[in-house]
């Protein structure tokens, strides 16, 4: 084969343009003996040695050359003053002075974690304070008790709390530790800014007085705005009390104290566990309950306001629950001619309201 390859080799060594002959590369067989190679081809790298980089290019129309020597002595591009004797971007005002953005109430009543800090004036820590201080007459919003929380003080503090109507909710301690960092020993308590009534004795001293009854119900109405401005509406129409649920309300606040202007104080405010059973007890006494929702044509101008009346409203987003419309003694609603189908609440009750003020106002004229 090398023999071959050899006469290959001299037949075409003039059609390749190498002006030399082409020679066989060696080093292999000398470094290993009886190791023949094969023919090879060595080939010249031929360099232009004329070449030379450039060094200008063009900007625009001019050309320009560079120079390394005067690269490091131009003026800086940058002004070479450190950064931070400039005055800064933005204010160095912690975002924490500012006023917080925060939700105003939410399903159960109870503070989220993005709710504005309640303050530590309006709590209480430990089982025995909370326990001295519902003894001592004290108003009690809520309280909280953590789940791990066990012994005889825990049951006696439940036993009372159950025996006064005190709303309580069995939460984890993660939940305390949000709204203190002090040691809550698993109980912490919310003090009411407000006194609130017992419906029983608000009806009876109504009737004493000879005036006609004009109660609310509020179901499930979280939001702490809309609740105050429903309790100074009520407290400008006339309204003899307001019945709200002990869980699912819009927590009673500075906010809301604020949105009221004071009414808070003037409305009597009454907790009931169940709306159903206070709905059947208004029934009982002689009070007409009527049940203010879209899912009627009754319209509310077709009702009689002039006897004792209860209005029952729902939230904005779930309405009124359907249990309490079956147990209303009517159904009516408020006519609307534009394109959205919806009153906000808080105008919804001042509606309700005024058309028993104006039917009201008719008797006496």
């Amino acid at each position: 084969m090398d023999k071959a390859m050899g006469s290959y080799f001299s037949k075409n060594r003039g059609k390749s343009g190498d002006s030399e002959p082409r020679q066989q590369d060696d080093s292999r067989a000398d470094a290993q003996p009886g190791y023949k190679s094969s023919p090879r081809i060595k080939t010249e790298r031929k360099f232009n040695s004329d070449f030379k980089p450039k060094t200008e290019r063009r900007v625009g129309s001019q050309p320009w050359k560079s120079d390394s020597s005067k690269r490091f002595d131009a003026k800086p591009r940058f002004d070479s003053r450190p950064r931070f004797d400039s005055k800064p971007r933005f204010e160095s005002k912690s975002r924490f002075d500012s006023k917080p953005r925060y939700n105003t109430g939410d399903r159960d009543g109870y503070a989220r974690s993005n709710e504005a800090p309640t303050p530590e004036a309006e709590l209480i820590f430990g089982i025995r304070p909370i326990i001295e201080a519902i003894e001592s007459g004290k108003e009690i919003d809520k309280v909280l008790i953590s789940r791990d929380t066990e012994g005889e003080l825990a049951k006696e503090l439940k036993g009372i709390l159950r025996d006064r109507d005190i709303p309580f909710q069995m939460v984890p301690v993660e939940k305390l530790n949000r709204v203190t960092r002090k040691n809550h020993q698993g109980v912490l308590a919310y003090i009411s800014p407000i006194e609130y009534s017992k419906l029983e004795n608000v009806l009876t001293s109504t009737f004493e007085k000879g005036e006609v009854p004009l109660i609310l119900i509020l179901d499930r109405i979280t939001d702490v705005r809309n609740f105050g401005a429903i309790v100074r509406s009520a407290e400008c129409a006339g309204a003899h009390a307001i019945v709200i649920p002990s869980k699912g309300a819009a927590q009673i606040n500075a906010d809301a104290l604020k949105t009221s202007a004071g009414a808070l104080h003037l409305v009597p405010i009454c907790r009931a566990n169940q709306l159903f059973q206070v709905v059947k007890f208004l029934q009982d006494s002689g009070v007409k309950v009527i049940a203010s929702t879209e899912k009627t044509t009754h319209e509310l101008y077709e009702s009689d306001f002039r006897v004792p009346t209860a209005f029952i409203l729902g939230s904005e987003d779930e309405g009124i629950e359907q249990e309490l419309i079956d147990a209303a003694d009517e159904a009516c609603m408020i006519p609307l001619h534009g394109k959205i189908k919806s009153l906000n609440v808080s105008v919804a009750a001042s509606v309700m309201l005024y058309e028993a003020v104006r039917q009201r106002i008719s008797i006496t004229v």
